[in-house]
């Protein structure tokens, strides 16, 4: 029977246990504290075994460092956290790491379509949450083939969802309580990414063919002249939609890339040249003049009719198919057709590797020599890349010049 006036439970060496509910157990000691006897408490979920360990972690630190904190051990005896929460909220963080509002909506869809797989594979109601105690190899084994039914991209695009936001997670345990640590290595966890053959890149001509079709079926100026920049600078479409007008300096003829695609790319944001052809088209100035300076001058964010222009080409032979829709890949490349052509140009040019990866912002292994270069001989890129961008050839919006095997014939009316 316990003392009048005592918490029923039981006392062991300087620490007491008491279970206040189906799994809940409360641990009591006394500390000396700033000189003078502290009572303190903390509560366990788990079970009486659980509870029993905790306490003789208490009496391990009295015993060694003369008194126990419990937020040293929050993390490992609270109840898990719930998974679902966790990996919104990485989500989320994506804002502050620069990602656009795309595609931090899309890893939320992925997030969500994970936690659908994972109620499903562990027969856990929906109402109920996910602990992240369930993270680990056979829930990624789990997974694949119930992701699988959803196409064939979405087994790995969600699971390295999974994983990324796991990672994340586990950075900070005392936030995620019960966190299991997240493996180095991807291996195993995620299905093998599919292997792309070699494709060909579009001509600026094949490129010059599509946007003349973009000009007669468009009826927004912010999408032609989105595919205008494209043409002339390589740049990905996200980084073309962040461009403000105080962005571009007419009187140096210069841009500045405020946005990257990877993180490196982000924290070497650079100003590259605009080539004068450009800068002289007419629906390049009519996109800038009577934007403010902290205004974006390109607000379309459906590039649907891009497609459509390029299917128009392609319809007209002029362009082939396989330019910018390889049968080799999924999904067609539209968009990095631009990107893919002025690259081949200025290869074909000779212009320096390292030039076209400044100018379009593409990381590329480097060898011993160009190491060498960069460290001991550096050099300005500068004047380099703007030889290779006023060399680029303007804009053909009359079609005089076909490609090469196409013949057109002009139309007769007939007699009669």
């Amino acid at each position: 029977m316990a003392r009048r006036g005592r918490n029923p439970g039981t006392r062991s060496k300087g620490a007491s246990i008491e279970q206040t509910g189906p799994d809940t157990h409360r641990i009591r000691w006394t500390q000396i504290e700033e000189g003078k006897r502290k009572q303190r408490q903390t509560t366990v979920c788990g079970t009486e075994t659980e509870a029993e360990a905790y306490r003789a972690v208490v009496v391990h630190d009295k015993q060694t460092k003369g008194y126990h904190d419990p937020e040293e051990y929050r993390a490992k005896y609270a109840p898990p956290a719930n998974l679902l929460e966790g990996l919104l909220a990485w989500a989320d963080a994506g804002e502050k790491d620069n990602l656009s509002a795309s595609t931090v909506r899309c890893n939320k869809g992925l997030v969500r379509t994970v936690a659908e797989a994972i109620h499903e594979a562990k027969g856990i109601p929906e109402t109920e949450p996910l602990p992240v105690t369930l993270l680990g190899r056979p829930l990624f084994d789990q997974l694949k083939p119930i992701l699988g039914r959803r196409g064939v991209t979405v087994p790995r695009r969600a699971l390295l969802a999974l994983w990324n936001g796991w990672d994340w997670l586990a950075e900070d345990p005392a936030s995620w309580p019960q966190i299991p640590r997240c493996p180095s290595s991807k291996r195993g966890y995620l299905p093998p990414g599919r292997i792309y053959g070699r494709t060909e890149a579009p001509t600026l001509a094949q490129c010059d063919a599509m946007l003349r079709h973009l000009r007669e079926q468009s009826l927004k100026s912010d999408v032609l002249g989105l595919a205008v920049i494209l043409r002339y600078t390589g740049l990905r479409v996200g980084q073309v939609q962040a461009i403000h007008r105080e962005d571009i300096d007419l009187t140096a003829g210069t841009l500045y890339v405020r946005k990257g695609k990877s993180k490196r790319e982000q924290a070497e944001a650079r100003t590259i040249p605009l080539s004068r052809h450009l800068l002289a088209d007419p629906v390049f100035r009519a996109l800038i003049e009577g934007a403010s300076a902290d205004a974006r001058i390109v607000r379309v964010k459906n590039t649907k009719s891009i497609v459509t222009a390029w299917e128009a080409a392609t319809a007209a032979g002029e362009v082939p198919r396989y330019t910018w829709d390889p049968p080799n890949r999924i999904y067609a490349r539209p968009d990095q057709a631009f990107r893919a052509a002025l690259q081949a140009h200025m290869t074909n040019e000779r212009m320096p590797p390292d030039v076209v990866s400044h100018l379009v912002g593409h990381a590329r292994t480097k060898d011993a020599s160009e190491k060498l270069r960069e460290i001991h001989y550096g050099r300005s890129l500068e004047e380099h890349a703007r030889t290779a961008v006023d060399d680029l050839p303007p804009v053909d919006w009359t079609g005089a010049q076909f490609p090469d095997g196409v013949v057109r014939f002009e139309a007769h009316a007939r007699p009669g």
